[in-house]
């Protein structure tokens, strides 16, 4: 552990501006497509305002050490680990407040990466890339992991009155529709990103809105996700945890 300098328990994270720059995004990029050998890496992003420009300083590495950076947008970091290629790249700082973001690796098979894998790719942050990647962009990807996890895993929820919060993050768009599909008489709240507002007031790490949505709206249960939709927690009809 100690021989990681960036690396930390979750992916590569901080402020900002700070100890987060483009120029780190970038070399991380081209370090962890080095580490990879190439090939194709599918990128997802939160909903945080500094997002397209740490994507492009990302997107910049990979393709300087020759791979393809497949760009996806705004995704749920489950969704990145389900359709990761060669490599999977969120672009988020998961549950912590928008001034911040991060960088997390996944494996071709979904998996985070090891702590021996991270100091590989460390090792090969001012490594020389050969250069001659490209950069696509892939559309419906959102659309693709709804349709896995409605099919895969859902249950049928109809007559249920479900409140859902997304955080302002990146189950905006498509946790509320997994429900609505599923059966469910869907209350939405924390669905409104601007990129100032993940996580502030709604989602997994505050808990006091949804709870106060349920009891109010007389709904079933409710369940909140945090800004890159890898954590749920979920409270009952009165509104306990």
């Amino acid at each position: 552990m100690a021989n990681r300098r960036y690396f930390g328990t979750d992916g590569v994270r901080g402020v900002v501006g700070e100890d987060l720059t483009p120029d780190l995004v970038e070399r991380l990029g081209k370090a962890a497509t080095l580490w990879a050998g190439g090939g194709r890496v599918l990128v997802g992003r939160d909903t945080r305002g500094s997002g397209p420009e740490l994507e492009e300083a990302l997107a910049r590495g990979i393709s300087s050490a020759g791979g393809t950076a497949v760009l996806a947008g705004v995704l749920p970091t489950p969704a990145v680990a389900l359709l990761a290629e060669d490599l999977g790249a969120v672009v988020s700082a998961s549950h912590n407040p928008p001034e911040y973001n991060g960088v997390k690796l996944f494996d071709g098979d979904g998996h985070k990466l090891s702590d021996e894998d991270e100091e590989a790719v460390e090792v090969l942050l001012d490594a020389r890339g050969p250069g001659g990647g490209s950069i696509e962009h892939l559309e419906g990807a959102g659309e693709r992991y709804l349709a896995h996890i409605v099919e895969r895993f859902g249950s049928d929820l109809t007559g249920l009155r479900v409140g859902v919060d997304c955080a302002n993050g990146a189950f905006s768009s498509l946790a509320p529709r997994a429900f609505a599909e599923l059966g469910a008489e869907v209350t939405a709240i924390g669905t409104e990103p601007d990129g100032s507002n993940i996580n502030v007031g709604f989602g997994a790490t505050d808990l006091v809105a949804l709870s106060h949505k349920v009891v109010t709206a007389g709904l079933d249960f409710g369940v909140a996700f945090d800004g890159d939709g890898d954590r749920v927690l979920a409270v009952d009809e009165r509104g306990e945890v």
